[in-house]
This record gives structure tokens, sequence and C-alpha cells, in this order.
């Protein structure tokens, strides 16, 4: 039986790299790539069955060493950059156990909580309407307290300006997402692209910036940190 190789992974990877070394998917393709159709349906999930001379232009696009991209897409298995010697990958250190969460978002929490029990407790039904807007506060809060994980995970992991490859994959989709000037969170949201750094990172002012590198190096005295 023929494999159906790995296209989630792959476009993954792919994007992730894109994002790193700050290209374009039209400068990917000018870098000796794959066409630009080709590029998109990739990170798209949608590639099947490349052929083989399509995963060498991703290995000269993307800078990574001969059969990476094959051995991504068949195999699962992380692409070798070609920008460093290949060196045994560092082992993704684990957060802290416990992540503080702000009393604001824990009344948050809890208000929601009662809202929806109250809700229950009426025997009522809840309009489409209701339900939506319920579920919109609950994924602010969480993806706030998600968000303190990730930002505990990227300060641990970030070594000297640059961040394990396998966090920057799996945070990579998620912090791609437009970060809009009014949410509360902005803050928050660019210091997280701002420890990924590549392409995420473009949109950080210099203000910010200095403030973001203060915050961090504080951030490895309090975690004894000495790399």
């Amino acid at each position: 039986m023929v494999s159906s190789g790995h296209p989630e992974f792959f476009a993954t990877v792919i994007k992730a790299r894109r994002n790193q070394l700050g290209m374009t998917i039209q400068a990917v393709s000018a870098a000796d790539g794959p066409a630009v159709p080709t590029i998109v349906k990739a990170e798209a999930r949608g590639l099947r069955s490349p052929q083989p001379k399509t995963f060498a232009k991703f290995d000269t696009a993307l800078r990574w060493e001969p059969g990476s991209a094959a051995r991504a897409y068949w195999s699962a298995e992380q692409p070798a950059s070609t920008d460093t010697p290949r060196l045994a990958p560092a082992p993704l250190r684990a957060g802290h156990e416990v992540v503080g969460v702000p009393l604001d978002r824990v009344l948050a929490l809890t208000g929601l909580q009662r809202e929806l029990n109250a809700a229950a407790d009426s025997g009522e039904s809840l309009s489409a309407a209701d339900i939506q807007q319920f579920a919109r506060r609950l994924d602010r809060e969480i993806s706030s307290i998600i968000g303190a994980w990730a930002t505990d995970m990227l300060e641990i992991n970030r070594s000297r300006g640059t961040t394990h490859a396998g966090l920057e994959i799996a945070l990579a989709e998620a912090l791609a997402a437009p970060v809009d000037r009014d949410d509360p969170d902005a803050e928050e949201r660019w210091y997280r692209r701002w420890l990924l750094g590549g392409r995420e990172a473009a949109g950080v002012g210099k203000e910010l910036r200095e403030k973001f590198e203060l915050r961090y190096q504080q951030s490895r005295q309090r975690g004894g940190e000495n790399d």
C-alpha cells in the first residue's frame, strides 16, 4: 500500500520555515522554489504525492539539507537546515508547573460561570446569539490563560535570540492571527511574537522591542538562566 504522506505536517513546517526566514510565498518561489500555486497548496495541506523535483525545490528555497522536504512529507521528520552545522536539537524545556493568572481573568471566568449556571437554572432556552456570546467570552478568557502558558514556554526556550524549532512549529499558526490594536491583550500578543522571532515579529516597533528585551532579561534573571 502506497503511503499517503503527511501533508498536514508538511504544511506546518513549510509555513514555519518561511516565517522564520521572513520570506513571502512569492520570495520562496523566486529563490528557485516551486511555483506559487504549489506553495499555496502545500501550506493549505492540499499537496498530494509531490514529485521528487518539487521536494528538491523546497529544499533549495528554504535552505534545507537535500532530502529534508521529502522526509518531512513522507515520514513527518523535522527538516534539517543548511544555515548552521547539523547538531542534535536542544531538548524542549518544560515551563513552570504554575502559571500566574491575573485576578481580573479569574473574576471574569467566575462571573461567566455564574451567568451560565443562572441561564441553565432558569429553564429557559438560550438563543443562538446568546450561546455565541457566551462562547466568544469563554474563548477570550481561555485564550488569555493559554497565552500566559505560551509566554512562559517561549521565554524558557528562547536562547540567544532563537526559539526551539518544535515550539516554533507548534505555535506559529496560533500566533499568525492579526493583532487588533484595540485588543486589551495586544501587547502580550506582540511580546509572544517577539519571543518567537522571524516574520511574526516584523510588526513590533522599536519602542516595544526595547521594552520586550528588558522584560525578557528580567524573566531570565528570575528563572536563573545562565545560557
